[in-house]
């Protein structure tokens, strides 16, 4: 049976365009003076068994949905991606004297570079990343998502779907030894 929802939901818990569109927003996120949250993205839904999914039974960030149905499923929002980045950085009380550098020529210097930042984000919001709660190791909505289909604990041999959730909460503890076991990095 297809499933469509909110990220929000089954996870538990660089452009003007992107703010602009809410698909990116500036907001307080935990920090201290010597550390900090510099931002955050996801997708905005995700989905299973649309048009075109390679794996059924899987889910997959509404971007990389899209992309493999090769259209926009109807399901879907209209934004893929969720974003937020920390207001505050650069505050006394927040990575003091590090602030968000917003220029496109790699000069940040001391300050935080928001275009690298930005990418690194959203990628995660394109797909690169797993919905699995890590402390728990339970699936979200008790379906493997198409990430975690290519993590493998290479102590256990078993990819994460192969491990009950009492297994997965351990091999994310197994440092040096959960690879990505994707067909094109074998």
């Amino acid at each position: 049976r297809p499933i469509s929802v909110p990220a929000s939901d089954a996870h538990g818990n660089c452009s003007t365009t992107a703010f602009s569109q809410g698909l990116a927003s500036f907001s307080a996120l935990s920090c201290d003076a010597t550390s900090a949250i510099l931002g955050s993205a996801g997708p905005a839904q995700v989905i299973s068994d649309f048009p075109g999914a390679r794996v059924s039974g899987t889910l997959y960030p509404s971007a990389l949905a899209n992309k493999q149905a090769g259209t926009r499923d109807p399901r879907i929002g209209p934004n893929d991606i969720r974003a937020n980045f920390n207001v505050n950085l650069g505050t006394a009380n927040c990575l003091a004297g590090a602030p968000w550098y917003y220029g496109l020529d790699n000069n940040h210097g001391s300050a935080v570079d928001l275009v690298h930042v930005l990418l690194h984000e959203f990628g995660h919001g394109f797909g690169y990343l797993t919905l699995v709660d890590l402390s728990s190791g339970q699936e979200s909505l008790g379906v493997p998502d198409i990430f975690e289909r290519n993590i493998l604990d290479i102590t256990s041999g078993k990819t994460w779907p192969e491990m009950n959730s009492t297994e997965r909460a351990a091999s994310v503890l197994n440092t040096r030894h959960i690879v990505f076991n994707g067909p094109q990095t074998r």
